[in-house]
């Protein structure tokens, strides 16, 4: 009897396919993480589960006090961090490295005390483990027994390798080739380079850019075929994210009328993050997402998050977003309160957080969320937690749930690595960028690319140079490629495409109709004159730089009246003028430093709640505002007093209504300040440069208004987070010469062409770049 050993699940289901017309039994397949386990035997011990390992590891840290480590021991942040370790931890089991390998690889001791704190940590985990008859998956290597009863159920296991095999994979798969045949494919190229010095470990030299069958029982190689790959390949480059998905239809469609199977097409998609816009814009329905979808979006799930956010800030946004999806809680319930399990489920029975009752299995959603269920409440029976903790967990839970696509059509929606021996005759690959492939973290945990290659420990590179040989894979197997990426604000194609030595890229703009049944708006798109009596409205500097910058801007906003979506956020800027509008209300001037900061940090403390996300944003305002503080202080020294903050003006101009609104006025005995505040690093609107496309004069405006009523004025910006100092503004008659340059042309005007702009710079964060297509406007 023989066993196929497949990597994934779906490149078995892919292999099953071709036995469809075969008159004969099928094979036994199983995809390889099962295999292992199935193989391996530790004996008197159960395997501990996922989330009690998180349990456990955080009361050695409590318990044994490794507060070195710096982390922080709440649940809710404490599920992230304990990640890392165990993934270290794992790192090092499957390699067969020890900490004293690491300790010898570290030559200039850099890490020795982390090693020590690490190594300690281990040793406890594995003691609390071993107490409770538990064991974990790092411990397999050191812990486990071949399980030769399953093994000698075959004459012959044959393997499926496609990436990378870590030292315990190869050392089980050397001992089960000891008790049974074993047969491993594998197929050698530049990308394999690692794997091929693992197999010359075991006796065998594998030749280059070969498709091989080889007896790993005998270490020979049966067969060995040259890899021909005739892929056309065609490569596309568009503005803007979205817009990659007209073109991918187009792409398939083509491959369809060129006689390839839709079954055998496949999309795919290196950021999965992407797959739900991708299914809006799937309106026939001919996409199969072969990875589902996340639970996360179902309603119940988004209304459990707006209440766990609620009882981490206490915003009331959250509280009334939970009631959007329609369920309730009292918003004075105690979710600090101490409770089993079971009480915390029966408080999510009586808020009706159960789409059905749990021993009903309507569909597959909730079947899989009565296995979670059981699975929580057989782990945690002796557990009592805060109802915000349990809360965090089952969450958790849930979000790693994934929906089947029931609706799915023929065309295969895939990531790299699911696609892992299976072969597509039609390829299309989207957000081929460089931000996104390779997709590997921008560091190594714990260690440093130097220590991790002098102890044979899988490096960045090592990730990089996997990733790398699964698009190969991809592209070698199929007749047709077709790449897509983006170019919007200046991002770049894969350095993956140059290796492709590709150099024909087709750049396009696709038609929206292929993604749209109506056009975005019903408003004109072509060019129209609007009558147009610049005495008929008040002026402000906004309005005027948008009368300037952009005509279809301008007519959008004020003609036609469109209102932008109010974000449920604040904008900084918005928010640290608030702050500061606070501060200078209640008193003129400041001469110390100590006061002032006080007096910002106790506004700040008004204004945020005690959320750990608002206390951490209260500390970074408290450390960008320090230089700020100094320049003040300094500056009320020198005899300056506030006399206002937020003060609305108003006046006439060469007969046009202006109005405004001053951020601050000080004084002084014989001058008068007009401040405005800047959040930005950069400060545009001083710029003297090139005064003929001067569009901002809001400073001449203040001071056409003001300088009757005030006497030496000035007037400055002050760069709240860089540096805090005065930045007075400069040639003022030049900019006033341009200035009433403008106002007398806008006294002429009697009508406009509401025209788009032509620096497409000012669309990057227009309201209106979607009906006007421009921009990341999706």
């Amino acid at each position: 009897m023989k066993l196929i050993v497949y990597p994934t699940q779906r490149a078995i289901r892919a292999a099953t396919d071709t036995y469809r017309d075969k008159n004969s039994f099928l094979p036994q397949f199983i995809p390889m993480g099962e295999f292992e386990l199935r193989c391996t035997i530790v004996p008197h011990k159960v395997q501990v589960d996922s989330y009690e390992r998180i349990f456990l590891l955080r009361e050695i840290i409590k318990k044994h006090q490794f507060e070195k480590l710096q982390y922080n021991l709440d649940l809710l942040h404490f599920f992230t961090q304990s990640d890392a370790i165990f993934k270290f931890f794992e790192e090092l089991a499957w390699e067969g490295v020890d900490f004293e390998n690491l300790r010898y690889s570290d030559t200039y001791g850099e890490f020795d005390e982390h090693l020590n704190i690490l190594e300690a940590l281990f040793i406890e985990y594995q003691n609390l483990l071993h107490e409770k008859g538990l064991t974990d998956r790092f411990l397999l290597p050191k812990t486990y027994t071949i399980n030769e009863k399953f093994i000698a159920g075959f004459d012959e296991i044959e393997i499926y390798l496609e990436g990378y095999l870590n030292n315990f994979e190869f050392e089980l798969i050397e001992k089960i080739s000891q008790i049974t045949r074993v047969v491993l494919y594998f197929q050698t190229s530049k990308y394999t380079k690692k794997m091929e010095q693992r197999f010359l470990d075991y006796g065998l030299t594998l030749p280059s850019d070969k498709s091989l069958k080889i007896d790993f029982s005998n270490k020979s190689i049966l067969k060995q075929d040259p890899i021909v790959s005739d892929t056309k390949i065609d490569v596309f480059a568009t503005q803007e994210r979205f817009e990659q998905f007209s073109i991918a239809f187009v792409e398939i469609q083509k491959m369809v009328d060129s006689g390839i199977e839709p079954e055998k097409i496949a999309l795919i998609v290196p950021d999965e993050e992407i797959k739900d816009a991708l299914r809006l814009f799937d309106r026939h329905h001919n996409l199969n997402f072969v990875m589902g979808f996340d639970y996360r979006n179902e309603k119940v799930y988004k209304a459990l998050k707006s209440l766990e956010e609620f009882w981490k800030s206490g915003d009331v946004h959250d509280y009334q977003r939970m009631i959007g999806y329609g369920y309730s809680v009292d918003r004075r319930f105690d979710c600090q309160q101490i409770v089993s399990c079971g009480e915390f489920f029966d408080f999510l029975q009586q808020g009706s957080f159960f789409e059905y009752p749990l021993e009903q299995n309507h569909n597959q959603k909730n079947e899989k969320i009565a296995q979670l269920y059981i699975r929580i409440s057989m782990v945690f029976e002796h557990y009592n937690l805060s109802y915000k903790e349990w809360l965090h967990l089952w969450l958790h839970g849930l979000s790693s749930i994934t929906l089947d696509d029931t609706k799915g059509g023929k065309i295969t929606v895939i990531d790299a690595l699911e696609s892992r021996n299976i072969a597509f005759e039609g390829v299309v690959v989207i957000d081929f960028n460089e931000d996104i492939i390779p997709s590997i973290p921008a560091k190594d945990n714990f260690l440093n690319t130097n220590v991790r290659e002098f102890a044979s420990l899988p490096t960045i590179s090592d990730k990089e140079v996997f990733q790398k040989q699964l698009y190969a894979n991809i592209i070698q197997r199929a007749t047709h490629v077709s790449i897509i990426y983006c170019t919007a604000n200046g991002r770049q194609p894969s350095r993956f495409l140059y290796e492709l030595q590709h150099q024909q890229v087709l750049h396009l703009s696709p038609s929206w109709k292929l993604l749209y049944d109506n056009d975005f708006i019903e408003a004109p798109i072509e060019d129209i004159e609007v009558s147009f009596d610049p005495f008929g409205v008040i002026w402000s500097s906004s309005r005027l730089k948008i009368f300037l910058e952009c005509k279809r801007k301008y007519y959008y906003k004020y003609i036609k009246e469109i209102k932008q979506k109010k974000s449920q956020e604040e904008n900084q800027g918005v928010f640290i003028h608030r702050v500061l509008e606070r501060v200078f209300q209640e008193e003129q001037f400041f001469l110390e430093k100590e006061n002032l900061s006080e007096k910002i940090s106790t506004v700040l403390e008004d204004m945020l709640d005690d959320s750990p996300r608002s206390i951490y944003q209260k500390l970074v305002y408290e450390k960008m505002l320090a230089s700020f503080v100094a320049n003040q202080v300094a500056h009320f020294n020198n005899g300056w007093r506030v006399i206002a903050t937020e003060t609305k003006i108003e006046g006439t101009i060469e007969g046009l209504r202006f109005e405004g609104r001053c951020d601050r006025i000080d004084q002084e005995s014989v001058g008068t300040y007009v401040i405005d505040y800047k959040t930005s690093k950069t400060n545009k609107e001083n710029k003297s440069k090139n005064l003929e496309t001067q569009t901002d004069f809001q400073m001449n405006i203040y001071k056409a208004i003001l300088e009757n009523k005030y006497k030496n004025l000035q007037f400055a910006y002050i760069r709240v987070f860089d540096g805090g100092y005065f930045d007075e503004v400069k040639k003022f008659e030049e900019k006033d010469k341009r200035f009433f340059d403008v106002i007398n042309e806008l006294l002429e005007v009697k009508s406009f062409v509401n025209a788009k702009c032509e620096d497409l710079n000012v669309c990057k964060y227009c309201e209106f770049r979607l009906m006007c297509k421009r921009g990341e406007y999706l």
